[in-house]
This record gives structure tokens, sequence and C-alpha cells, in this order.
């Protein structure tokens, strides 16, 4: 399934990993591992004086392949070192960036201060989408769902994947399971020479998960997903009742020698960096759960949910699970005695600058109608405005900030903030991980200004809140978490 190795004018060796170069090769392997060492160790050169010091080494190593894995932790830099190292390839042809639409005005303010400023983002009609394509622009900004639906329109000659994960559910090109946008998705890579995949969360459940990233990196290597589960992964047999049948389905690595060679792999052909080795004065962050008792009734409201699958005084029917876990979730959010301890710890503490997240939106508009001098963030809100209030935020010019965590997680940069409440979680735990990383300041300077640094996640007691974060603890997937809500008792 694995080719072992390939050369660059007789020099760089990927994606060889010492595991298999030993396995297969023991009469060459001294001179393989040197040869891999050589391509993988920084020079020290400068390749952009604006750059920290690990990000010159990250542009030393990037420069040096075609296809890269960027899986450096939040807030340290991949965009820059990402557009650096491609100004230095200078591959020529199309560059299309595929970025959640929230981060797009980011993504082309960073183009322009380090790549070029022929750059376009992409949205409108057809007819219009098709028209900027013709004017060549030299980099192309647009959605995963634009990428989608234009792909046969695309050319490019690069392609950068922000927030990789996104596709980690593609399972090949023609297996059902694989959702159309991704394998869109992989038909323009397979057309692309350089490949960038960026994300600080590569695998945001399993380990499994990675196969998409891989695939799209290098699709002649890693071809098959059950080839990849069965070479690195025990499998078990899985009854499903409504198909009645059985379906496989990875459980762990094999044995440390198959996750040793694999990790090896991605250390091959990819750059990741922690932040506690690079920001050692990060302050500590206080990470705590809060749990809030229910009012009288909203516990009424909420057993008849649970029983009845019904609640008339709210006009609350569920059909199936999946509305029944939703319904759960907004009586523990929306009427209970969440909204009052915010409203008292604002109060309490005038002086901090506050990030509130859920994800209800009507949460967030009630919340906002609430409390003076406060602005939201919601998927409608443009992306010029998210960057203003970003600013005006980090200049203390409001003092709290509600929004989406689906829209707040990605491309923001609220380091001036001292607590976020997180009044009901992501079902995705990689969102909640990339949420909690938006107030992490990026220099000293900042981070010695802040004494405070707490993120507050609300759990309404004997409720569906405490069996989301349990299987949050876990890191279950959100299928899995509302799949196996109908065998949680949680009625008061």
């Amino acid at each position: 399934m694995i080719e072992p190795l390939r050369t660059i004018n007789k020099k760089y060796i990927y994606p060889a990993t010492p595991t298999f170069i030993k396995t297969y090769f023991p009469n060459d392997y001294n001179k393989f591992i040197n040869m891999r060492t050589e391509a993988l160790t920084p020079t020290n050169k400068i390749w952009d004086t604006r750059l920290r010091d690990y990000q010159n080494e990250d542009v030393d190593i990037l420069t040096r392949r075609t296809s890269n894995g960027v899986f450096n932790q939040q807030r340290l830099g991949k965009t820059p070192e990402t557009l650096v190292a491609l100004r230095y390839q200078n591959p020529g042809g199309t560059v299309i960036i595929v970025s959640p639409k929230s981060v797009h005005y980011n993504w082309y303010q960073e183009t322009i201060k380090w790549y070029t400023d022929s750059v376009c983002c992409i949205k409108g009609t057809p007819s219009h989408r098709k028209n900027l394509y013709n004017q060549n622009y030299k980099v192309y900004i647009m959605s995963y769902e634009t990428a989608s639906i234009d792909y046969l329109l695309l050319k490019p000659t690069t392609l950068i994947l922000d927030e990789a994960h996104r596709i980690n559910n593609f399972k090949g090109t023609n297996s059902k399971q694989s959702p159309t946008f991704t394998k869109h998705i992989m038909y323009l890579s397979y057309n692309s020479i350089y490949k960038y995949a960026l994300t600080g969360t590569p695998t945001s459940n399993y380990a499994w998960d990675i196969f998409a990233i891989l695939h799209f990196l290098y699709p002649n290597i890693f071809r098959f997903y059950w080839n990849f589960i069965n070479y690195y992964f025990s499998t078990e047999e899985i009854y499903i009742k409504q198909k009645d049948d059985t379906i496989s389905k990875p459980i762990k690595f094999k044995s440390p020698e198959k996750e040793k060679e694999l990790r090896e792999f991605l250390e091959t052909i990819s750059i990741q960096r922690k932040r506690k080795d690079h920001m050692k004065w990060l302050p500590k962050i206080d990470k705590k759960t809060i749990k809030i008792p229910m009012e009288k009734k909203q516990k009424i409201w909420y057993n008849e949910l649970q029983k009845t699958f019904e609640c008339k005084e709210l006009n609350y029917d569920c059909p199936n699970s999946l509305a029944l876990f939703t319904r759960s979730r907004m009586i523990t959010t929306i009427y209970g005695n969440k909204i009052d301890f915010i409203l008292n710890f604002i109060k309490d503490y005038p002086e901090q600058q506050i990030i509130i997240a859920s994800t209800f939106t009507q949460f967030i508009k009630d919340l906002h109608n609430k409390i003076p001098n406060s602005k939201i963030i919601i998927g409608a809100t443009p992306a010029e405005e998210r960057k203003q209030l970003e600013t005006n935020f980090n200049n203390r010019l409001f003092p709290i900030l509600i929004g989406n965590i689906a829209v707040l997680k990605e491309g923001l940069k609220l380091e001036n903030g001292n607590t976020i409440i997180i009044a009901n979680p992501s079902l995705n735990y990689g969102d909640n991980e990339q949420l909690e990383d938006r107030f992490i300041p990026t220099t000293e300077e900042i981070a010695k200004q802040k004494d405070i640094n707490q993120i507050i996640y609300l759990i309404t007691e004997n409720s569906i809140d405490e069996y989301v974060d349990n299987c949050l603890a876990k890191k279950m997937n959100s299928v899995s978490i509302i799949n196996n809500y109908k065998n949680y008792k949680g009625t008061n």
C-alpha cells in the first residue's frame, strides 16, 4: 500500500519513515536515514525577517516538498509561513485557497501581506463567479461549498485547504459514505501540483480520521480507506439493528509498531509544533465547569420532553431522536438559570473582557438584548464587520462579545479577552478546543498585561448537559453522541 521511498535529485527522501526503512530496507538503513535527516533538517536561512525563528525553520522544510501538512497548534502562524513558502516555491499557475467563509477576509489580508496582491474572494452567482475566474487572478479564495460547486471550472496549480479536518469524513471517491463536497475537493487535489493541508486538529476524534488528509496530500500512496485501516488498525464487527447487518469498524492501532510508523510518517510529511515549546510565556488558563440547578418550570418542561417527546407549552414536538436531542439542549440553555449566572458574572466583574459562546443563535440574541454595550457575531455577520468587532474588542471599546461557536472559533484573535463562558458546547470536541484558543495571546507583551485567563463551561445539573460533557471528555464524535442519547436516563 505504501510506497517506501521517493527521491528528488537524489537528495530528498519522503515519505519514508525510520520504522518502514528498517523493516523493508535493512541493508540500506543508514544511508536512507542520513538522506531523510538531511531533508528534514532546517538551515539557518531567514526567508522573511517578519517571521519568527521557528516559522523560518518551517518555511525551510515546506519549500522542499510539493505536498505538506501544516499541523501547528492554533496561534503559531500557519497562514504566513504557508504563504511565504509558496512565494519561494513560485509554482506559477493558479492558487486556490479553500477555507471557511468566516475567514475569507483574513486570508485576503494575509495573502496581500505575505504573497501577492493579485487575489480575489469568490462569491456571488454562478455567472459572476465564472467571470471572476476568467480574470486570471493569481489567488482565488473560496468556501468549501463554492469549491465543490465550481470544481469543474477550477484548474489549480496549488491547492490550500484551511481547516483541513473538514474533509475527515472522506472514505474514498467511490464510497457512499463520502459526502459529495469531499469527493470534489479530492478531484481538485488530483490535478494540483502543490498541496497544503492546514489544521491544528488533523484528527478531531480518532487516529484513523487522518486518512482523508493523507489521501489529499498523497493519493497514490494512501489510495483506499480500508487498505489504510487494515494496515494500521484492528477492527471489529458492529451490528446495526436498523439494517439488520454488521459493519466493520476500526477500534485501535494493531500494535505499538504500527502506531510508531504512522506517527513517523506524519513527522516526515508535516509540520507539527506545540505552543508550549515556542510560547513558554503563555499564561496559565483556569478551566472550570460550573453546574447550575434547573428552575422549577424548566424541570417540568425538560421531564415532559424526555417522557413524551413533546412539550406543549413550548410547542416542541420531537418526531425523532435528533429533534429530542436538540430540543433538550435548548431547554437547558435558553430557558434556565444560565442567563442569570452570566448576567451576575458580568455585574460582579465589570472590568473583564468577556466572550460568551453558544451553538444557539436565539440564545445569543436574547442575551445580547439583556446586556448593555455588548456586541454579537453570528453567521450572518459580514467578514469586514467581524474583523472590526475583533479590533474594537481587543482595544476595549466594548466589554462583552457574544457569538456562535462555529463563527468565533475561526479566524478571530480575541487575545485581550479575560474569560470565555461557554453556555453549551459544540458536539465537535475540536471546535471547542479552537474556541478556547481564541483568547490565547500571540505575544509576550500581551500576555503580561493579562492577569485573568479562564474558561467556564456551564452545565445544567441532571440533564443532557452532563451527558454531553461526559461524551466530549471521551472525544466521542457528534453522531455517536446523538445516537447514544436514547440510552441516557437524564430526567429529574
